[in-house]
C-alpha cells in the first residue's frame, strides 16, 4: 500500500495570504463535486471568455467541473491577490501558460492549476514559476506503449524493472513529475518529454532535475494526495541542490466565501 500524504482541511476564509513568503509553497486540494447553489455562486464570478469555454463541454459533469474548477480557483486567488474573484483577469504565455495580470494594487502570485477527476489541485508561490499536475489512476492497456513513446528510455527501463502490480501506479507517478516540470517552465508540449528524466517510483519523493541550456534545475516533489491520485508540484531551484521550499497543504471540504 502506498503511503498517501496528510491533508489540513479548511475553508478559503481560513487560509493567511501573509505566510505565503518567497520560500513557500501552498497547495490546495479542491473538490470539484459541488452542490447547485455553490455551483451557481461560483459561475458568477468567471469572465464571458470562460463561460464559453465551459459551453463548449458535451457532458454536464465536465462542465460543471471546469466552471467549480476556474471558480475556485479565482477564489483562491483572490485572498492571495487582495482582489475580488469577478475582478481578476488571467493572460498566457507563448506555450498557453497561464498567469495573472496584477493591478496596481494587487499582490503578486504565481499559480498552477490541474483537474482530475472530482479534484484539481492548485499551487501558489510568491514570485516563483510553479507547476503542478494530478492525475487520476486508471486502467490502461496501453501504458508501456505511451511510455515507450513519451518517456526517456531510461524512464520505461526503470519502469519495467518495478513489479508488474505497480506498473500503473509507477507510470502516473512519473507521468505527473513530467508534467509538472514542463508547466513550471511554460514551455508546454514544445519541450520533448524524453529530453529529460524523473523517477517512476510510486512513493512520495524530491528530486532534482539539472539546469539544461533552456531552464535552471528545478525541483519535482511526486506525491499521493489521494487514494488512486498522483500528483507532483515543480519549482526551479537555481541555487540546486538547496532545501526544498516549505510546502503547506490545504484540503477544502468546505467553501465559505
Amino acid at each position: 500500500m502506498f503511503r498517501q500524504t496528510t491533508w489540513t482541511s479548511t475553508s478559503t476564509t481560513e487560509i493567511d495570504p501573509a505566510t505565503l513568503d518567497w520560500d513557500d509553497i501552498h497547495l490546495c486540494l479542491l473538490p470539484l463535486t459541488q452542490p447547485p447553489s455553490v455551483l451557481d455562486d461560483l459561475a458568477t464570478t468567471l469572465t464571458v471568455d470562460e463561460h464559453e469555454r465551459a459551453s463548449r463541454f458535451r457532458f454536464d459533469r465536465d462542465r460543471h467541473r471546469f466552471i467549480v474548477a476556474r471558480g475556485l480557483l479565482r477564489r483562491l486567488l483572490s485572498r492571495y491577490a487582495g482582489a475580488s474573484p469577478d475582478a481578476l483577469r488571467f493572460a498566457y504565455g507563448t506555450f498557453g501558460k497561464p498567469y495573472l495580470e496584477t493591478g496596481a494594487n494587487q499582490e503578486k502570485v504565481a499559480f498552477s492549476l490541474s483537474h482530475s477527476g472530482d479534484w484539481a489541485l492548485v499551487g501558489l508561490t510568491r514570485g516563483r514559476e510553479i507547476g503542478v499536475d494530478l492525475e487520476q489512476v486508471r486502467p490502461m492497456a496501453d501504458y508501456l506503449d505511451l511510455s515507450e513513446s513519451n518517456f526517456a528510455p531510461a524512464e520505461t527501463e526503470a519502469l519495467l524493472r518495478l513489479p508488474e502490480d505497480q506498473h500503473i501506479d509507477g507510470f502516473f507517478a512519473c507521468w505527473t513529475r513530467k508534467e509538472a516540470y514542463i508547466k513550471a517552465l511554460g514551455l508546454g508540449l514544445s519541450l520533448d518529454l524524453a529530453t529529460f528524466v524523473v523517477s517512476v517510483e510510486p512513493r512520495e519523493s524530491v528530486e532534482i532535475i539539472p539546469a539544461t541550456p533552456r531552464a535552471d534545475a528545478h525541483h519535482v516533489w511526486g506525491m499521493r494526495p489521494l487514494r488512486d491520485f498522483w500528483a507532483a508540484v515543480a519549482i526551479a531551484a537555481p541555487n540546486a541542490p538547496a532545501v526544498f521550499p516549505k510546502i503547506s497543504r490545504v484540503s477544502h471540504s468546505t467553501l465559505a466565501t
